[in-house]
């Protein structure tokens, strides 16, 4: 086996270093961010940390292939070899083009290049070019940190791709920026959901429907919700609340008699 072979690992190795060391800085701020009115350094470390988060997820899901990545041989090596290091390289330009622009916080990219790059996200998603689609986002958000829709969809892309961690970190701050964004609530009760906490997905739909009191599909989910996590009274306010919005709406009677039922069984335990 040629000594060539390596060369593919040793420019990796040197290409890791300085991504490492910006993972392992950056990677708790957003976890333990208290924001208030989001001064520019704050920005500035929710950005790098979710690009840091980016850059742990993708390397650890390739690191314990090193051992049999190193037994390859030929063209297959340089080609993977090619592939981590640009892959890599344009993580770490994005962590520096962050950098740069802190310089220059109050920048907000113009309407329109976030309505393209928006649609270009929505579209890669669409396509299942995830990597792509986070990338129009970070780069959102990189020029303008305040723009809530950037989060909360790079949230609903994390969530999607069911990398839990990331969406509940991006989708918190989302709130923190918001909270009177009732679209934010709605993706949060929907992580809760799908990590099995239907409990603790009432309250983001309660208070979706606080902010939202006639929206029919916010009541909608926030009576299965309720009855997800056995709450009949709750789900009973929210059938009230939609008959009175949408009385023609053909779940009302289907929502009724699933309330009467949960109520009749509670009572039946509450009996025996």
């Amino acid at each position: 086996m040629g000594w060539w072979i390596f060369i593919p690992f040793a420019i990796l190795v040197i290409s890791f270093i300085p991504v490492a060391i910006i993972a392992i800085r950056k990677i708790p701020q957003l976890r333990i961010l208290n924001i208030h009115d989001l001064p520019e350094e704050k920005t500035r470390q929710v950005k790098e940390a979710i690009i840091a988060r980016r850059v742990e997820r993708w390397l650890g899901g390739h690191s314990s292939g090193l051992v049999k990545w190193m037994r390859l041989i030929g063209k297959n090596v340089s080609r993977f070899g090619r592939r981590i290091v640009q892959r890599l390289y344009a993580m770490e330009q994005y962590y520096r083009r962050l950098q740069k622009g802190a310089a220059h916080a109050a920048h907000a990219t113009d309407p329109e290049t976030i309505r393209r790059l928006m649609n270009e996200a929505a579209a890669f998603i669409q396509q299942g070019e995830s990597f792509e689609a986070e990338k129009r986002y970070i780069e959102i958000i990189s020029h303008n940190p305040k723009y809530v829709k950037a989060y909360e969809e790079l949230g609903n892309l994390y969530l999607q791709d069911r990398q839990y961690t990331q969406a509940r970190e991006t989708l918190m701050f989302a709130s923190k920026i918001a909270p009177e964004d009732a679209s934010v609530q709605v993706s949060l009760m929907e992580l809760e959901i799908k990590e099995g906490n239907v409990t603790s997905a009432v309250p983001y739909i309660r208070r979706a429907v606080e902010l939202r009191p006639h929206n029919p599909k916010y009541l909608d989910f926030f009576i299965e919700t309720c009855l997800a996590a056995r709450l009949p009274e709750e789900a009973a306010r929210g059938l009230g609340l939609l008959h009175d919005v949408n009385p023609e709406n053909k779940k009302l009677e289907e929502f009724g008699r699933r309330i009467q039922e949960m109520e009749r069984t509670r009572s039946h335990e509450i009996q025996g």
